[in-house]
This record gives structure tokens, sequence and C-alpha cells, in this order.
């Protein structure tokens, strides 16, 4: 689990962890907390996104995962993304969060 925190660090887009630890010989990870809401939250809310704030957040998530995926020394496959993975936080950018299921190469 170390490792997939350690790849994970300073990637914009990305719920940060804070810290890291072992409490009765269990790996134990301490989150960033992200106020915001999910996209599905943010489609079902009273009035509909713009296209133009929809595409930056489209962009955002396109951006991230690429950098994820291709630009760093250790990979990392994100491979849990769905609607509730995507926070859009209180300065309108899209974060992704669970963080569980990726993988390090």
């Amino acid at each position: 689990m170390r490792a997939r925190v350690d790849a994970l660090d300073a990637v914009e887009g990305v719920r940060k962890a804070l810290g890291y630890q072992s409490i009765e010989r269990q790996p134990a990870l301490l989150l960033e907390y992200i106020e915001g809401q999910n996209l599905i939250d943010t489609f079902q809310a009273q009035q509909m996104p713009t296209e133009a704030r929809v595409l930056k957040w489209i962009k955002q998530i396109g951006q991230t995962l690429d950098f994820l995926h291709t630009h760093r020394d250790e990979k990392v496959l994100y491979n849990n993304l769905t609607p509730e993975n995507i926070i859009i936080d209180g300065k309108d950018n899209a974060r992704l969060v669970d963080l569980q299921r990726i993988k390090v190469y």
C-alpha cells in the first residue's frame, strides 16, 4: 500500500494521502477531505451544469489520467473510474477519489 500512496504524491486532480501508518497490523491511510459533490449528485442538482463546466471537468479528468498512466517513472492505473469517484470540489475542479483499486507498475 505504501508504494501506491507514494506513487500518487503531488498528482493534481487526485485526493491526497496525508499520512500512513499501521494500526493493529492493518494499514491505515489519512486522506484529504474534499468539500464537494460527486458527479451523480452534481447532475441531479436542481440546476444542471453548463456545457462549459462539463467540458472543463472532462479535460481535467483526462489530464489527470494521462499523467498517472504515462508521465511518471511509476505508472499508475486508476481502474475504478465511476461518477461516484469523481468529486467536484469547492473550486469547481474535478478530483479523483477511491484509490483503493489502483495498480502501480
